[in-house]
C-alpha cells in the first residue's frame, strides 16, 4: 500500500508543478484545474489513482479498500456484482482468465455534495488484454457514486459502458441482458 501511495504522490506533485511555457492549450488546462480543484475531489482523484494502480499488480485487496461494504458494480457486459467478495472474486476471475488484463479508469468530472456527504465520478475507461485469437481493447465511459463515510470517501456503486471493442473474436459477443434473451 505505502508504494501505491509514494507513487500517487510523486504523480501529483509532478502533475502540479508541470511547466507550462511549452503553450500547450491542454496541459494549460489540466494546471488550471489541477488548482482549482476542492480537496474532495482531490482526494477521490487520488483512490482512483490507487485503485488503477492495484488492478495494475492485480491486487484484489488493493482494489476493494475504496468500496463500501455494499458495493456494486454494473460491468460492461452487463453483469451485476454485489458485495464486496464478490467483486474481489469477479476481478480474480479476470486476472486468471485474462492474459496482460490492464483497466485504467479516467476521471473527468468529479461533483461533490459535502452537505449530503456524497460524490458523482464520470470519465472514460480502457480495457485491454490478449485473448488466444489476439489483443483486445475495450473503451467506453464510466459514473461511479462515492459516499463519505466514517471519514474517508468510499465508492458504492459503478456502472461501467463499452463504446467501442477491438481486436480479437471476443469482441463479436454480444453482452444480453437477462430478461432481453430469445424465447
Amino acid at each position: 500500500m505505502i508504494k501505491y501511495i509514494c507513487i500517487l504522490f510523486i504523480t501529483f506533485k509532478l502533475s502540479c508543478h508541470q511547466n507550462t511555457a511549452n503553450n500547450n492549450p491542454k496541459e494549460e488546462l489540466q494546471n488550471r484545474t489541477t488548482t482549482k480543484m476542492s480537496e474532495e475531489e482531490m482526494i477521490i482523484r487520488s483512490k482512483r489513482e490507487l485503485s488503477n494502480q492495484a488492478i495494475q499488480f492485480h491486487d484484489t485487496d488493493g482494489i476493494s479498500i475504496i468500496w463500501c461494504e455494499d458495493f456494486q458494480t454494473i460491468t460492461s457486459r452487463n453483469e451485476e456484482i454485489t458485495g464486496i467478495a464478490a467483486n474481489r472474486h469477479s476481478y480474480a476471475q479476470e486476472f486468471s482468465s485474462k492474459d496482460s488484463l490492464k483497466y485504467i479508469r479516467t476521471p473527468l468530472e468529479i461533483k461533490t455534495n459535502p452537505k449530503w456527504r456524497m460524490a458523482s465520478e464520470s470519465g472514460t475507461w480502457v480495457g485491454q488484454w490478449s485473448e488466444p485469437d489476439g489483443p483486445v481493447t475495450v473503451k467506453g465511459t464510466y459514473y461511479a457514486k462515492w459516499h463519505y463515510l466514517g471519514n474517508q470517501w468510499k465508492v458504492r456503486m459503478e456502472v461501467y459502458t463499452a463504446i467501442s471493442c477491438e481486436g480479437s473474436r471476443y469482441c463479436d459477443q454480444v453482452p444480453i441482458l437477462e430478461y432481453d434473451k430469445p424465447f
